[in-house]
């Protein structure tokens, strides 16, 4: 009865939930957050309810309360989004009549009778309203991207509630099915109505500030314009007062320079003995005051670095642009989608270089000119007392006070001069300095910029349509190129820069025409050198190193002038068709430098031919073919690259551009045609049509062991042909800059490749002299020797494939961003794709003296947006920040890792072999010796290689501190032992108490030590068995080391004769015997001891000592010649008696 009552009870109590969780079915039906809390206390007053489901409701009516709280939340935001939204069109119609309004006179410009410090302050004062005005623009425009990036946000959210939305509908069904309490199934339903109410309530509240965004993007283009008016205004006040301080300073400097002219004619005029003085002086004068004197260039400087200032200005807002508009497009079409629009004003191509130049000559000498300033004006005093001593010597008692007012007056004018000058050049020296740093950050930027754009242009079509150049362009274009116009406007502008011929400049014509005229004897010197290498008496590696010295200077004239004639070029400052030759002239020397180094190692007696064994007919080819395209080739290729230089810019006139893709893509094509049909004529495949034809190497597959050409010519033919067809056939499409920067590529790689070829000859030839010096000193290459060849030529092999890997990754990984994809593939801590940047990577970070937008401002449209970014309390979506992240692991990562693991592995095998043949060329030390160190260097690149590898993976110290405790705590258990070996192998190493090749006992057993490791030591007994002793038992037990100190062993031969034998002829004949050995060292002589007189013979012993392995056979022999000659010299041996005593009464019987 008593448990049918509570059960009523507990009915009675929770009849309310039940009506309430019949009411909420279905997740659109609005719940009441006072409902909830109602229903919560209920539930926590029911003492029926088991505990754990007690708490399981009360932590899903919580969880309700509070989204119901967000969802309160986002209706009050969104009526606010509405109240603000409604506002908008006030503001922009205010901000309309704004812009209606005729823009006011800006004429504050000072009287006519300003002082220079009232213009000077004024001027300040502008400039800083001026600099706050971009400033201010610079703000509004980011408003834009702003709009576009909270626009996007609050779409991808307005998505993710759309579909978690969807999802509540399911998990409502699905809730009706779950096997648990009834109270935490109406829980649970209520909890998923609540969330579906939170996330319409936010929702409604996206949409509200989308609509705010919306109705914001209609006042950014007023605020725009207001703010540009404004700052234009700012400009034209500027510069009206930049000009009413110009015309104040000079009227002031001429006036201050002509009083001081007319003080030093007065005093020169009435004493001619300050004739020095006053022309010091009014020198002086000059220089500060004149047209081009310390503050007229000070002032220059100044409006020069506001300007600088302005461009790195427009450069980041012209990034921010192309950023975007990048991202709309992407690489698809055309890249006149997304290519910045440069401003008039922007400098020309290589201004930005030209003034860096410029001021970086500037600057040392205006601050030698400060320090002659500082020494004279150190030294007025002593100049005043000379000048009134010699006075007083010249005037004696007529010296009047008249004359001594004048002397006094330009001696006081020139040290104020001297103070002026200081301290103008100090100042200018500074702004100088300053305009250098400004100045070299915006080449900087704008060459960053310009890398940017390249490597996003690979597959957007830089030519814009039609592709067929038109006539009128290339006529103009070739005007340009060869016009009078093009020619005077470039004399005209080198005589204005003064091209600067530098002593370097000289040494660098002098050494050219040294070269030149030195040509035939560096061919006799290669001859010569090619017969001693064919000679093998007189064969020598050095003649190898001599040969190619004498290549790379027969290829050098013609590069080295062009190099020379592209630095002269560069100093000339403000042509563009100068810089524009200067800039082509160096690729074109890289160019002439790989072809004609190339055509130069198969000469005649050259590198390939003598020293690398190539056959003559096929570098006698090689070289005659390389010769025409040079001529015919590089002058076009001249052209394209000059017209590059100015046409391909960022900064580039839409005139040059045009240039360029049409007379500078014909000769691109051109050149670059001439030249690979070039090689590949030269290096295609051949029958050979006599025996003595085929290649001489063995490294050509069978399959081509018919054809006459090397394998290497077989591997580059495809190489060669995809480098002349794809950069022709690119251009050809339109896609010239993506033609242009795979061509780069491919001549980077061309020099790759003869480096390597070089490279390769070198050591093959290094290998072939080390083993002949090896066989002419006696050593016999076998067993280790064997080995540590074997070690050696797998090293060399592997460095050559190492360097062609990351010679080819360094050049093409730029080209190639598909290699930037591995950075994003995550697979630790969990495999997933990590998000890429889209955009171009324009944003830069602050420059000295650069002034910059105020951080930490938000605009009104981002101001919504914030809330997205964060996570709601109810949110499904998983939110990821920065914060959260931990150590990543990339593809990249493990790439790196991997090759870092085998470049170690390879490297720890077969670094040991490379130690052994150098030390034993180049010290005295025993095999022992080397290969100790040899094992010491393998541990060591070993355990730097395992850092390295496990820093590329991330794991650091931090992360293994707990793994290196629990390694320490084991030590004393199980691992004492590894360790205990670990240490002795150290030990033996360093000690060196047995080494490889010496003769030990350990215990009973008897053998020689072949290879001492880091754990344990292999023994090769006398039966040829093998013992892997432990490195342990060298240090603790006891050890017998016969060739430790001494290689040498005594031997013993114990001889017994009979008595009455003649002791003096036995002790003669055994030391003849051994003095007659070859293998008994003379030094101790072997002698003879009498040990003993024994019962039935006299005993001796033989000693003598021989060197270690030589005992046994030795030992053999000489007993073998001591029986004969005892025979010769009737010597008996003694033979053991018996003598048998028997009792008397057996003998009777």
């Amino acid at each position: 009865m008593r448990n049918t009552f509570n059960l009523l009870l507990a009915a009675v109590l929770c009849a309310p939930v039940f009506v309430m969780a019949q009411t909420t079915g279905t997740p659109d039906r609005r719940v009441d957050i006072n409902e909830v809390r109602q229903s919560r206390r209920q539930i926590a007053d029911n003492a029926a309810i088991d505990e754990s489901v007690r708490l399981r409701v009360e932590e899903l009516y919580d969880k309700a309360v509070s989204l119901l709280e967000t969802a309160a939340r986002h209706e009050a935001e969104a009526v606010a989004f509405d109240r603000e939204r409604a506002g908008i069109p006030r503001v922009a119609e205010a901000l309309s009549e704004r812009l209606a309004q005729q823009e006011r006179p800006t004429h504050r410009a000072l009287p006519e009778n300003s002082t220079l410090d009232q213009v000077e302050d004024a001027l300040a004062r502008e400039r800083s309203g001026l600099a706050a005005n971009r400033s201010e623009l610079r703000n509004v425009e980011l408003l834009a991207e702003e709009r576009a990036s909270s626009r996007s946000d609050v779409s991808k959210r307005l998505g993710a509630l759309d579909q978690e939305r969807a999802v509540l509908a399911d998990d409502l069904r699905s809730v009706s099915q779950m096997d648990s309490h009834p109270e935490v199934k109406k829980a649970e339903r209520l909890l998923i109505s609540v969330r579906n109410q939170a996330a319409g309530a936010e929702i409604t509240k996206l949409r509200a500030s989308l609509a705010l965004i919306e109705e914001n993007g209609t006042l950014i283009p007023l605020k725009v314009d207001i703010v540009r008016r404004r700052a234009a205004a700012s400009e034209r006040l500027v510069s009206e007062l930049e000009d009413q301080a110009y015309q104040v300073r000079r009227r002031e400097n001429l006036a201050a320079f002509a009083s001081i002219r007319l003080q030093c004619k007065v005093a020169f005029e009435q004493v001619p003995e300050l004739e020095a003085i006053a022309s010091e002086t009014e020198r002086l004068a000059e220089y500060l005051y004149g047209s081009n004197g310390i503050l007229a260039q000070s002032e220059a400087n100044t409006k020069n670095l506001l300007t600088t200032r302005k461009h790195l200005d427009d450069l980041n807002r012209i990034g921010e642009l192309t950023r975007r508009k990048y991202a709309a497009h992407g690489q698809g079409g055309s890249i006149t989608r997304w290519w910045p629009v440069i401003p008039d004003d922007f400098p020309q191509p290589g201004a930005a270089s030209s003034a860096v130049v410029r001021l970086e000559h500037r600057v040392p000498e205006v601050e030698h000119q400060l320090i002659v300033f500082e020494e004279q004006r150190s030294g007025a005093s002593d100049l005043a007392r000379r000048t009134m001593e010699g006075l007083d010597e010249v005037y004696g008692d007529d010296l009047d006070s008249e004359v001594q007012r004048l002397t006094h007056d330009l001696l006081r004018v020139r040290r104020d001069l001297l103070d002026r000058l200081v301290q103008q050049s100090g100042r200018y020296s500074n702004e100088l300095v300053e305009n250098l740093t400004v100045s070299t950050y915006l080449s900087d930027e704008i060459n960053r910029v310009e890398t940017i754009l390249y490597s996003h242009i690979l597959w957007s079509r830089s030519v814009p349509k039609p592709l067929v150049p038109r006539f009128t362009d290339l006529k103009n274009a070739m005007f340009w190129v060869l016009g009078v116009d093009s020619q005077k406007s470039a004399e005209k502008d080198a005589t204005r820069g003064q091209i600067d011929i530098l002593p370097r400049d000289l040494i660098f014509a002098l050494l050219l025409a040294l070269l030149a005229v030195s040509r035939h004897r560096m061919r006799s010197r290669l001859s010569a050198l090619a017969a001693k290498v064919r000679d093998p008496e007189r064969d020598a590696f050095r003649y190898t190193v001599d040969s190619l010295v004498m290549t790379v200077l027969l290829a050098a004239p013609a590069p080295l002038f062009l190099y020379l004639v592209s630095t002269v070029l560069a100093r000339v400052d403000g042509s563009i068709y100068i810089n524009a030759a200067a800039q082509a002239l160096v690729y074109v020397a890289m160019t002439s430098g790989v072809m004609e180094l190339t055509r130069q190692l198969f000469i005649s007696d050259g590198f390939t031919e003598v020293h690398l064994g190539w056959p003559d007919f096929v570098t006698r080819s090689i070289y005659n073919g390389l010769l025409w395209p040079q001529l015919v080739a590089l002058p076009i290729l001249y052209v394209a690259l000059q017209l590059v230089a100015v046409g391909a810019k960022l900064n580039s006139p839409h005139s040059l551009q045009v240039y360029n893709n049409s007379l500078g893509r014909v000769a691109f094509i051109v050149a670059v045609t001439i030249l690979g049909l070039a090689i590949l004529g030269r290096i295609r495949p051949v029958r050979a049509t006599e025996e003595g034809e085929r290649p001489c190497g063995a490294f050509a597959p069978k399959r081509w062991a018919q054809y006459a050409f090397p394998a290497a010519g077989l591997y580059a033919f495809p190489i060669v042909f995809f480098a002349a067809v794809v950069p022709v056939l690119l251009a050809v499409l339109g896609f010239y800059v993506t033609g242009l920067l795979l061509a780069y590529q491919m001549l980077r790689t061309l020099w790759l490749a003869v480096a390597l070829l070089v490279l390769g000859g070198i050591l093959h030839r290094w290998r072939q002299a080390t083993r002949s010096e090896s066989f002419e000193g006696g050593e016999v290459i076998g067993g280790v020797d064997h080995a540590a060849g074997t070690q050696v030529r797998q090293l060399f092999r592997f460095v050559l494939i190492l360097m062609t890997a990351f010679g080819l990754f360094s050049i093409w990984s730029e080209a190639l961003p598909m290699l930037e994809a591995l950075k994003r593939v995550q697979v630790f801590p969990r495999v997933m794709v990590m998000a890429g940047d889209q955009d171009l990577g324009f944003r830069s970070g602050s420059s000295p003296a650069v002034e910059r937008p105020v951080e930490g401002s938000k605009s009104a449209e981002a101001a919504p947006a914030a809330e997205v970014d964060g996570a709601d309390p109810g949110s499904t979506v998983e939110v990821k920040t920065a914060a959260a992240k931990s150590t990543v692991m990339t593809l990249w990562s493990l790439l790196q890792a991997l090759i870092a693991a085998i470049i170690v592995v390879v490297l720890a095998r077969n670094i040991p072999g490379l130690f052994e043949l150098m030390m034993r060329r180049r010290t005295r030390l025993d095999s022992g010796a080397r290969i100790a160190f040899s094992t010491l260097v393998q541990y060591a690149i070993t355990i730097v290689g395992a850092i390295i590898v496990f820093g590329l993976l991330g794991i650091t110290w931090t992360n293994v501190q707990w793994l290196a405790a629990a390694l320490t705590f084991g030590l004393g258990f199980g691992l004492q032992e590894i360790v205990a070996n670990f240490v002795s192998g150290i030990i033996l190493l360093a000690e060196r108490p047995i080494r490889v090749g010496d003769v030990v006992t350990v215990g009973t057993l008897m053998g020689k030590v072949t290879r001492i490791q880091i754990r344990a030591t292999t023994i090769t007994l006398w039966d040829r068995s093998e013992m892997i002793v432990p490195n342990k038992e060298f240090i603790t037990t006891k050890l017998v080391n016969w060739t430790l100190s001494d290689s040498k062993r005594r031997i013993e031969i114990p001889v017994r004769v009979t008595y009455g034998t003649d002791l003096e002829l036995v002790k003669k004949t055994m030391v003849d015997v051994a003095n007659e050995h070859p293998n008994i060292l003379d030094e101790p002589a072997p002698h003879v001891l009498l040990l003993t007189f024994g019962d039935d013979a006299v005993h001796l012993e033989l000693r003598f000592i021989v060197e270690f392995g030589k005992g046994l056979a030795t030992k053999d022999e000489v007993q073998m010649t001591i029986d004969r000659a005892f025979r010769e010299n009737s010597i008996e041996f003694a033979l053991p008696q018996l003598t048998v005593s028997l009792p008397e009464g057996k003998k009777s019987e």
